[in-house]
């Protein structure tokens, strides 16, 4: 999984971690990446560092999930050496990049931008045109994007009404996220400007906790095991879907931790001009479930990378900005940015998949997932045997007992390509599975 670590240098990505993961394993990646001593990092779980972590405190103890935010505050003047651990003087590149950006009281007065140095600090002659690139990289003059990398998303029905009736229970005041499987289609049209479609063939569940202001998901023993279930139908992660409770406002489509966490998954992805999508569901004025698709722009993209964008605690229809950078609407320098300004609509379509929903999913309240639950599954469905194994979360289960490498892609294979018949011992083992 990948967590978020902000501090008064910006907001850095922490990939290739896990559950076991711990914060000096974070603390670690710090030093190495951003040259700052570990023993002069102060891990925190909230911004007012009320909640020290320990250095041996594991993510999964202290419940920190993926896309998570922790916060560090730091000695500014003291960073690590590359080889030996000794302490230097803190410096920032001539370009003004902030990857070692020095940070001291004084320079909120003295430096070019807040945390930076001042300008003779970094270099003692300057000409117009290095001042002026050097600035504009800290400035964002916002615009919206018109139209996003996608012509369509097609939204499997049996996925989608599964994954909003499990929200009816809770009134939609659970809030939940989900994995969207499929495929992306090429163009169409040969036109220049023609755009892939989306085509969504099921929503997987990771496991996870929510409530009306959000959701926290954990560490997942079967991503593996979903993923290679999933590329043996010819699948990837197409994008993702998340749930909140009902908006008096109905402009306000996403929230800034949303947002950000959109911009991570959509980075995390491929970035600029790539065909991932945010679908969120929530229920409207009639009580009807409504899912809308969306991407966030490149501008979006950018800000985030550099750690131009925060949370905004006080108002969460927007995005603070980083005191270090500039934010310019219609002309003006502002503090906060609509989070209507990042977002692009996809169209949405209805599609029907190959394979059915009605298998338990892994990770709902209450699911039962046993070989009975297999045995009864099997037992419902009629026609030849290849066609009851059709049901995602259903090949995920046998993946349990059958091998993940070996015997789910054949299956897969048979699934896929009616011409390709099921090997009859196939049948014998899923049975013995079940308890027949």
């Amino acid at each position: 999984m990948l967590i978020r670590v902000r501090s008064k240098a910006g907001t850095w990505r922490v990939p290739d971690l896990t559950g076991t993961s711990t914060v000096g394993d974070i603390k670690a990646w710090i030093a190495s990446e951003h040259a700052i001593a570990v023993d002069r990092q102060v891990i925190s779980a909230d911004v007012k560092q009320a909640n020290v972590l320990s250095d041996t405190a594991t993510l999964r103890s202290l419940q920190v999930g993926h896309g998570d935010m922790l916060y560090l505050e730091f000695d500014g003047e003291a960073i690590s050496t590359t080889g030996g651990g000794g302490i230097v003087q803190r410096k920032i590149n001539a370009d003004g990049t902030l990857t070692h950006a020095t940070y001291d009281s004084r320079l909120e007065k003295t430096g070019f931008r807040p945390g930076m140095k001042a300008l003779r600090d970094m270099k003692m002659h300057w000409t117009l045109s290095e001042f002026m690139l050097m600035d504009a990289q800290f400035e964002f003059k916002i615009k919206a994007q018109k139209k996003p990398y996608i012509e369509k998303v097609m939204l499997d029905g049996a996925s989608c009404n599964s994954f909003q009736a499990y929200l009816r229970q809770f009134a939609f005041q659970q809030s939940r996220c989900g994995w969207l499987y499929g495929t992306v289609q090429p163009p169409t049209s040969t036109e220049e400007e023609a755009l892939p479609t989306v085509v969504v063939e099921c929503i997987y569940e990771p496991p996870q906790t929510g409530d009306p202001y959000g959701f926290e998901v954990h560490d997942d023993p079967h991503a593996d095991k979903v993923d290679a279930v999933a590329a043996a139908l010819g699948w990837t992660k197409v994008g993702w879907i998340f749930s909140h409770p009902p908006r008096e406002d109905e402009t306000f489509h996403f929230s800034s931790r949303e947002i950000l966490l959109a911009a991570q998954l959509q980075l995390d992805a491929g970035g600029p001009k790539t065909p991932f999508v945010t679908v969120k569901v929530t229920l409207d004025k009639e009580g009807q479930a409504s899912f809308e698709a969306f991407q966030v722009s490149d501008q979006c993209l950018d800000m985030f990378s550099a750690g131009a964008l925060l949370e905004d605690e006080t108002n969460p229809t927007a995005c603070a900005v980083h005191e270090t950078f500039t934010a310019m609407v219609e002309m003006k320098a502002a503090k906060e940015v609509d989070n209507n300004f990042f977002l692009t609509v996809v169209p949405v379509a209805n599609h029907t998949s190959t394979l059915a929903a009605d298998f338990p999913p892994l990770h709902r309240e209450g699911n039962l997932r046993t070989r009975q639950t297999l045995k009864n599954q099997l037992r419902k469905a009629s026609g030849p045997y290849i066609d009851r194994l059709k049901d995602f979360q259903l090949l995920v289960f046998l993946a349990d007992y059958l091998d993940v490498q070996t015997d789910i892609p054949v299956i897969c294979q048979s699934i896929l390509s009616p011409d390709v018949p099921l090997d009859s011992g196939y049948p014998v083992l899923i049975d013995s599975v079940a308890g027949h």
